[in-house]
């Protein structure tokens, strides 16, 4: 009986195993669709920073030197390898993080305290549902930044390296003591503050025959960034910007380094709505390492410490490493294989499903979470910057708006790209000969526009204590336009260039329903009107009634000869909101209308100020490669 009764269980067992291994391959592949969404998922300043740091570096600037950053040179070294082949934005930067978050994965499964492969499967498939669901909402754990490399880096050493060595020391091979050293050693190279948690994490893993290996791999490691950072930035400026700064100058303004403060922020992520679990898991997971270890747990203890130095810079982002080594540290629950049977195996295939349809975007309601968070591809200002520069040129993004330098592809014209209080204190004293020159930079590259938030840091430190000598630059050479934080050097901006009307708000409407006999005029702005250069194109912003539209009609403009311009057009052809160009020959045009020739259904949009000036959304191409637009309107 016992014999048949195998024999009968065997094929079902084989079918068991066979689902589970697709299911598997299934959540893998829907782990990568998910990890394509999120590349264009959400973004923060501190990511952008990074971006752009980057993008100077691959034009040359040298970092700390040429290109003020708070960030370890290592933090860098995906961004400028990329740079390096073209200009990209957020979405390409991420592919890293997405590949390293694989890696990550890869190492959970073959970690050697997992010991089967059913075990390996669920917990892989759980940790991945946790980095792409929780963790990017929570703490911008996809994004190209220092604080989810750390924490991806973090995940590999603890899965490979410093748990087997707490507690299963026979696991440890050269490869792990290798790699896991190297990364230790590469951890404070990403932030000065990971340098507690390196320490401690190389003490709590050391074991006495790979003591040598150790320290030659870690002194390896540490070479290695050093090396770095010597052919793509200055030792100097790295010393005084993560150094003296951090512990002279910005204690001033924050309390970064106030141990109370500190311990403060350890309370706050333990009692925090999103992280409060993870510190739960943390801590059992901490017990259960600790009766492990045969004598006094010091190695736990040791773990446990480089884990809370994480998080005393408090909540948000700045707990993604963190988050991601608690992923690893339940692992130590599962050191046995999994006894299975009927139960277990049908409960492992449904908790694989559920892992599956959560990332599977099934929902609608997943799709709209990820489309409302989709980083814009276009900005006002990117906008103003593609119509008053060329892609050569240089501007300034202030306070700290850092996504604008990547969304209007353009470097920034200082090497303060952003602009906080301490960076105007250093300059007072600077040290080691290392001063970033904000203003002197700004001068002589002469940006054609910048973008100036004037913003009130943290509420105590307003514009004018700080950004006083841009603020001299500005009232000098700039024109503020658009009733937003937009100047325009005065001298490719006179004052009478159709750019802007002199006064207040805007209020967008649209003109008339263009029918048999009732004319559109297009009201050209008076600086365009007396511009002496001539147009070459011009576009025109409509507004179109759904189903209504249809026929053709003509665009008809006198310039100052009197001469008329005529250009027919199927009105079919139209978007709504979209401008239409229409090429010209170049002229000085004074005035102008569509008529109808049968074609109805549509209007055109226009913009009044308060005081009652109009004008037609128009765009106005010049013969000599400049661009002006109508205020108040949308200008693609």
């Amino acid at each position: 009986m016992r014999d048949s009764s195998f024999v009968a269980m065997a094929p079902r067992n084989r079918l068991i195993g066979l689902t589970g291994f697709l299911l598997f391959l299934a959540s893998a592949i829907l782990f990568v669709r998910y990890q394509y969404n999120l590349l264009n998922y959400l973004q923060y300043p501190d990511e952008s920073e990074t971006i752009v740091t980057a993008k100077m570096m691959a034009a040359g600037g040298t970092l700390y030197l040429d290109i003020f950053n708070h960030h370890g040179p290592l933090t860098f070294l995906s961004g400028l390898i990329l740079e390096k082949f073209g200009s990209f934005g957020v979405p390409a930067h991420r592919v890293p993080i997405a590949l390293l978050q694989l890696v990550a994965l890869a190492t959970i499964f073959f970690s050697p305290l997992l010991k089967d492969n059913l075990t390996r499967g669920l917990y892989t498939v759980v940790c991945s549902v946790i980095i792409l669901r929780l963790l990017p909402g929570f703490f911008y754990a996809h994004a190209y930044m220092y604080q989810a490399i750390a924490g991806l880096l973090i995940i590999v050493i603890l899965a490979q390296y410093t748990l087997p060595a707490i507690c299963m020391k026979e696991a440890l091979t050269d490869r792990s003591v290798v790699a896991g050293n190297l990364l230790i050693a590469s951890l404070p190279f990403l932030n000065i503050t990971f340098a507690p948690t390196a320490a401690l994490l190389f003490i709590g893993s050391l074991r006495s025959p790979f003591l040598r290996k150790s320290w030659l791999w870690l002194a390896i490691g540490v070479v290695a960034n050093l090396v770095f950072l010597g052919c793509v930035g200055s030792f100097r400026g790295y010393a005084v910007f993560h150094f003296y700064m951090n512990f002279k100058i910005l204690p001033i303004y924050n309390y970064a380094v106030d141990s109370l403060h500190l311990f403060t922020n350890i309370f706050m992520v333990a009692i925090h709505p999103r992280s409060w679990f993870l510190v739960v898991a943390a801590v059992i997971s901490m017990v259960c390492l600790a009766l492990r270890e045969r004598d006094l747990p010091w190695r736990t203890v040791c773990l446990a410490g480089a884990l809370i130095v994480i998080l005393t810079r408090g909540p948000s982002f700045y707990s993604t490493p963190f988050a991601d080594a608690v992923l690893a540290l339940p692992m130590v629950f599962f050191n046995k294989p999994l006894r299975t049977g009927r139960i277990t195996n049908l409960s492992a295939l449904a908790l694989f499903a559920v892992c599956l349809f959560s990332i599977s975007l099934i929902l609608p309601m997943d799709r709209r979470r990820l489309d409302a968070g989709n980083v814009p591809l276009a900005t006002e200002f990117s906008q103003l910057s593609d119509i008053f520069t060329s892609p050569g040129d240089k501007i300034i993004v202030y306070t700290v708006r850092n996504y604008e330098y990547v969304v209007a592809n353009r470097l920034p014209a200082s090497g303060n790209f952003f602009y906080f209080p301490w960076q105007e204190k250093y300059n007072e004293n600077p040290r080691l000969g290392v001063k970033i020159d904000t203003c002197g930079e700004i001068r002589k590259n002469r940006p054609k526009i910048m973008l100036i938030d004037k913003w009130t840091v943290w509420d105590l430190y307003a514009w004018s204590s700080y950004g006083g000598c841009v603020q001299n630059i500005l009232d000098a050479d700039y024109t503020h336009i658009l009733d937003g934080p937009y100047y325009v050097r005065k001298d490719i901006l006179p004052r009478d260039k159709g750019i802007y009307f002199p006064h207040g708000d805007y209020q967008l409407t649209h003109s008339r329903v263009l029918e048999k006999g009732n004319e559109i005029p297009i009201m050209i702005s008076s600086g365009s009107r007396f511009e002496r250069a001539a147009l070459k194109k011009i576009g025109i912003l409509f507004n179109v009634a759904d189903g209504m539209n249809g026929g053709a009609a003509e665009l008809r403009l006198k310039d100052s000869d009197g001469r008329e311009h005529v250009q027919r057009f199927s009105v079919s052809d139209l978007t709504n909101q979209k401008y239409r160009y229409f090429d010209l020959d170049p002229a000085v045009y004074t005035s102008g209308e569509i008529v109808s020739l049968g074609g109805s259904g549509v209007s055109t949009w226009e913009t009044r100020a308060k005081q009652g000036a109009a004008g037609t959304c128009v765009v106005y191409e010049y013969a000599y490669e400049q661009r002006r637009f109508t205020p108040g309107c949308p200008i693609s």
